[in-house]
Parts: structure tokens; C-alpha cells; sequence
């Protein structure tokens, strides 16, 4: 079951099942099936929505990473800066990436760019081990958005391709079981 995070969602969700809720321990993320008791139903946040609050925090209060560094607004101010010649890594990259404000801290695609492979890429590229866990963390994000986001069997890009293939599992997997998890749980 997928849904976005607002107050009533999370009441059905979190509030015990006296309480008309599903009763949900946020650390097992699922309920029995009603008709089977033997079945879990897994409840997942909505991606899209989850991209746009880490983008929110990040630019707004900053988020401390495993190992000391903080992932801020900074990191993407000074990769606007740096990357401002005639041949830019990040051509996409604007301002109104960084300010979002209003309606324009919904749309995903201001998100997902921001929080990019392409971004992480040039993160590194340009301040070389001085930003590089940053960038690590940015690649780790835009991994998970395409795993929990794809929406074809096949992708040139591997964690857009279908969950669960063959040819994916692991790095799919690993990406989100390990990393992400490990990633989340220190906030």
C-alpha cells in the first residue's frame, strides 16, 4: 500500500487499531491482511513526495551525514558557482533548484534533478574529496528514487529497471537494504 504522508494517512496508518488505525509499528512498516492473518500488507511512504521532503531538509536545515559531514545548501550553491562555464557538467542546473518556495517545492522533476546521479557526478568531478561524501549521498539518493520509482521492466540505467530481475537483484538490494537503510536509520 502506497500513500504520501499527511495527517490523515498517518493517523490510519500509526493510531492503534481501537482507534479506527491500522495500528503500525513504523519499525516493521506492515499490517496482517484482513482475510488472512498469515499475509503481511507492506505500507510504503509515496516516493515522489519522500524525494521532495529530503530536498526540503536538505536546503532548509541541512542533514548531518554518517562520519561528520552535513549535506546543505552550501554544497549545491558552490557547485552553481563552479560550474558556470561555457561546457557545464550540470546544464539542467538552475537557481530555482536551490530556492524552491510555494508550489514550486512540488514538483518532483525540481527534486529529482537536484538530487541526481548527474549532480553527484559533478559533486565529485569538481571538489574532488572535499564535498565526497555529499556526493556519495546524493548517488545513494538518486539510486533509491529510481529503484522505488521505476516504471519499466527494462532501463539502460540499472536501478530504474524493474525490481526484483535477475540481472538487478543485488545491486538493487543492496542499494536498499543496506545502504538506504543504514542511511535513514542514524536520523
Amino acid at each position: 500500500m502506497v500513500c504520501d504522508l499527511g495527517p490523515a494517512n498517518r493517523k490510519l496508518l500509526w493510531s492503534p487499531k481501537a482507534a479506527d488505525g491500522l495500528g503500525i509499528d513504523p519499525e516493521d512498516g506492515f499490517f496482517a491482511h484482513p482475510c488472512d492473518p498469515s499475509r503481511k500488507i507492506f505500507t510504503f511512504a509515496d516516493v515522489p513526495h519522500l524525494l521532495k521532503l529530503l530536498r526540503n531538509h536538505i536546503l532548509r536545515q541541512g542533514l548531518q551525514l554518517p562520519g561528520g559531514p552535513v549535506i546543505d545548501k552550501k554544497v549545491f550553491c558552490n557547485l552553481l558557482e563552479k560550474d558556470n562555464s561555457e561546457f557545464r557538467l550540470c546544464h539542467f542546473l538552475k537557481w530555482k533548484h536551490i530556492t524552491v518556495r510555494g508550489q514550486e517545492c512540488q514538483r518532483v522533476y525540481l527534486a529529482a534533478q537536484l538530487l541526481s546521479e548527474r549532480v553527484a557526478k559533478a559533486v565529485s568531478h569538481i571538489f574532488g574529496d572535499r564535498y565526497r561524501k555529499e556526493a556519495e549521498f546524493i548517488a545513494l539518493v538518486d539510486q533509491a528514487f529510481d529503484t522505488f520509482n521505476s516504471r519499466h521492466v527494462s532501463d539502460g540505467k540499472l536501478h530504474r529497471s524493474a525490481f526484483g530481475l535477475a540481472h538487478t537483484i543485488e545491486d538493487q538490494y543492496s542499494c536498499l537494504l543496506n545502504e538506504v537503510d543504514d542511511e535513514m536509520r542514524l536520523r
